[in-house]
């Protein structure tokens, strides 16, 4: 995905975001928001380019619009619902149509937000923002459970190794009691 923008004295990214829409300006003027609040930015009219390119580079979130030729945007999340590596990017639709039956369809086929036309640009970020912040913390906790399974993992070999350990030190102490048993005392 294409950064815009990136210079040494921009902190850095806070996600990288696909924008799919057919309408260029408002491709623009998404990119232009979003570069300006610190997001990679990479966009496309086409809903066939959208789905090749998602599978070949993960997005951190996807701003898809419903309205377009060819395939519309319901069509492009379900497909890419369809490969399980891409099932925890947030997709955000958003779309002129504003009927509470578009929005329902619209988490029906995976789309975890839903932003009506015209956008407020303060609404979009803080979406955006919402939505990247919980997928990192997702994907946080997760390395987290990975990291606290392989701590369980040792403790547990530990926990095998010392209880064995205990065990044969009972063992030896059993037979050396049965020793001193055998072994007569000095009456000195």
């Amino acid at each position: 995905m294409d950064s815009d923008n990136q210079g040494p004295e921009q902190k850095a990214s806070q996600g990288k975001i696909l924008l799919v829409d057919d309408n260029a300006d408002n491709l623009d003027l998404l990119s232009k928001i979003l570069s300006k609040n610190g997001y990679e930015v990479g966009a496309t009219t086409s809903g066939l380019f959208a789905i090749q390119s998602i599978v070949q580079e993960k997005p951190d979130l996807i701003l898809l619009d419903i309205r377009m030729p060819g395939i519309n945007g319901y069509e492009i999340c379900r497909r890419i619902r369809k490969d399980p590596s891409c099932l925890e990017i947030p997709i955000i639709f958003i779309s002129a149509l504003s009927e509470t039956t578009d929005k329902i369809r619209a988490f029906e086929v995976g789309g975890v937000d839903y932003i009506t036309k015209p956008f407020q640009t303060e609404e979009v970020l803080a979406r955006v923002k919402t939505h990247t912040s919980l997928l990192r913390m997702r994907k946080h906790l997760e390395q987290h459970v990975l990291e606290l399974e392989e701590k369980n993992r040792q403790l547990e070999k530990l926990n095998k190794l010392f209880v064995d350990r205990e065990f044969r030190i009972n063992e030896l102490k059993e037979k050396i009691k049965k020793l001193e048993k055998q072994i007569p005392k000095n009456k000195d």
